[in-house]
């Protein structure tokens, strides 16, 4: 890409990947029928029926992550300042960005194996709480696990309880919701 990556085109490659990849799940789960089915529960994200062994497997995962987001948020700070300013003040880019690669995945495919693709909280809700604390990653690491978790547990309930005796998935909820939030941040920051 000419001029680097840009967050909008890192966010448009992650789409096109997870588009292209989900295709080839899709494929391999339609030739079983009872693989399938189970697919099709897991496939929109729901917090209902987790599993405690999962749980016992990913805490650590999560806790280490995002001990590790605290302990790097200062220097992501300094980073969004762009990366001369940041060399300047003496941190190492490169490494800065492997960590805090490395933190982003482990995060994510823990949240995700806990409970399935929730679309959105992760895009949406940093983006929410800069609003408010401002762009020093020392408050918005902290206030976005608070938040997110939040927001998480309350679109549950109303998923639980929207139209019941039946359950919405929770995922489904979380696009409805995060998708036009997402574009509405996006376009204020464009503009």
């Amino acid at each position: 890409v000419p001029g680097g990556a840009t967050p909008l085109t890192l966010t448009l490659a992650g789409a096109a990947i997870t588009a292209f990849l989900g295709a080839l799940i899709s494929i391999a789960h339609l030739m079983d029928q009872e693989s399938f089915e189970q697919l099709r529960v897991w496939l929109v994200g729901s917090l209902a029926g987790g599993r405690l062994d999962v749980l016992k497997v990913t805490a650590p995962i999560i806790i280490a992550s995002l001990m590790l987001a605290l302990a790097l948020s200062r220097k992501v700070t300094v980073l969004a300042m762009g990366d001369d300013v940041a060399r300047g003040l003496g941190v190492q880019t490169g490494w800065l960005k492997v960590q805090v690669l490395i933190c982003v995945v482990m995060l994510t495919a823990s949240t995700v194996a806990l409970a399935g693709p929730l679309g959105f909280v992760g895009l949406v809700i940093p983006h929410a709480v800069r609003l408010f604390v401002g762009s020093d990653y020392r408050w918005i690491v902290p206030y976005s696990a608070l938040v997110g978790a939040s927001y998480l547990l309350g679109v549950d309930i109303i998923a639980r309880i929207a139209l019941r005796p039946q359950e919405i998935a929770t995922g489904i909820l979380t696009a409805m919701v995060g998708a036009p939030l997402f574009i509405h941040l996006v376009r204020k920051k464009a503009n």
